[in-house]
């Protein structure tokens, strides 16, 4: 399977992070929504994530990338004809960083 074309539904199962019984409730709804493309920084992502990082906005620039992730939450906001969107930051891949 390409995780890049995962819904959420693959992807939730890949992750292994949900109980089988939440999985089983929020499976079909799931199934019909996919991830949009993200951001992957290897030298902030914990080195065992590279292979996983396949659904992502191209190139380097952070500016760039900024201004596609919030263009992306205006469009889905427009579309939906939404008042507010809410993102949750789910990430728990981190590399360890010494704080100094």
């Amino acid at each position: 399977m390409h995780y890049c074309s995962a819904d959420l539904a693959q992807a939730m199962d890949r992750a292994q992070v949900l109980e089988p019984d939440l999985k089983r409730q929020l499976r079909k709804e799931m199934q019909t929504m996919k991830p949009r493309p993200s951001l992957y920084y290897p030298d902030f992502i914990a080195a065992n994530q590279g292979d996983r990082a396949n659904n992502l906005i191209p190139g380097d620039n952070k500016q760039a990338h900024l201004d596609q992730i919030r263009a992306d939450i205006q469009q889905f906001k427009a579309s939906r004809q939404l008042d507010r969107v809410i993102v949750l930051w789910t990430a728990n891949t981190e590399r360890f960083a010494e704080v100094c």
